[in-house]
């Protein structure tokens, strides 16, 4: 699992510095859009908290990337499609935001996956 988030947030990363997501920003942003509350938020919690563990430990062991800390946003998609379009309409207005972990259910990914792909934003669902 821990393997995989490493993977997951070098993939991010290393296609936010082709995009020009973050450059101007101090910190590098990967949101997390997940279920928090509902009948599935013991899996949008474990995303969260193995994204914020990896998160940590690339910002104390490697100082982050590119220079910049990674600073995690986190979101509650409710695992509802309506609620994951507002969310990603939100993600989007932020240019410090270099890519997405989730949403958890394909068609909560359905609703917000044109709006990320319009803004050019990495979206990988756990």
């Amino acid at each position: 699992m821990k393997k995989s988030i490493v993977i997951l947030l070098t993939v991010l990363m290393v296609v936010s510095m082709f995009s020009g997501c973050a450059k101007e920003a101090e910190v590098v942003k990967l949101a997390i859009a997940a279920p928090l509350t509902g009948d599935f938020a013991e899996y949008g919690t474990g995303f969260k908290n193995a994204v914020e563990l990896m998160a940590e430990k690339w910002n104390t062991d490697k100082g982050g990337v590119l220079g910049k800390k990674i600073e995690v946003v986190v979101y509650d998609d409710k695992n509802n499609g309506e609620e994951a379009a507002t969310i990603a309409e939100k993600i989007i207005g932020d240019p410090a935001i270099a890519g997405v972990v989730g949403h958890f259910a394909s068609g909560v990914c359905m609703a917000a996956s044109p709006t990320y792909q319009e803004a050019g934003i990495v979206e990988i669902s756990p």
